[in-house]
């Protein structure tokens, strides 16, 4: 067995380590580790380390924080999730058109579109190339002005792409949005 390393007073990342605080069951070494933010912590040495470890959690929190004020910032203008306008097609979309599927009870294809948090029905057509035609004039009606109004805004964008989630015996559609940089 192995003498534990004395890591008072060193620094890892956000945190100072103050004083050895004992060992977990497992007989793992406890540091007592005071935050940049003013928090007390007390850590497993292996994880300050490792790295794994660097603050009491306010910089996760922190991390978390301005990325949310930053998406939020390009994520809903007027209304409308910007980038779910350009999202691609739900990986369960069986027909190949984003908002065109295949009505079972009207054995017809019914289109429908999201705008502004409402679902806008355009109807039902026979064919596929119908409902797809109708699908491409009502992103030309609702979609194209906001795209245009907001096209040059901002230099970073976030990628959208849509998934229904089947879990729990219930359908329901969700996004998930990441925030791109764009490239110079």
């Amino acid at each position: 067995m192995s003498k534990a390393i004395d890591l008072t007073g060193q620094r890892f990342g956000r945190l100072t380590v103050v004083e050895r605080a004992g060992t977990t069951k497992g007989r793992q070494s406890l540091w007592k580790c005071k935050c940049d933010c003013g928090n007390e912590v007390t850590v497993l040495a292996y994880t300050l380390k490792s790295g794994r470890t660097t603050s009491c959690g306010c910089f996760q929190k922190e991390t978390a924080l301005k990325f949310i004020k930053k998406r939020n910032q390009f994520l809903r203008k007027d209304g409308t999730i910007i980038c779910l306008l350009t999202a691609k097609k739900s990986k369960n979309n069986t027909s190949g058109v984003k908002g065109v599927f295949w009505d079972k009870k009207n054995q017809k294809w019914r289109a429908i579109i999201g705008f502004q948090g409402k679902r806008i029905y355009l109807g039902l057509f026979s064919t596929l190339e119908a409902a797809a035609k109708a699908r491409a004039v009502a992103e030309e009606q609702y979609f194209q002005p906001i795209l245009d109004k907001y096209k040059d805004e901002n230099s970073t964008h976030l990628k959208c792409d849509l998934f229904k989630d089947t879990s729990n015996n219930s359908e329901s559609t969700h996004f998930k949005c990441d925030l791109l940089e764009a490239q110079e």
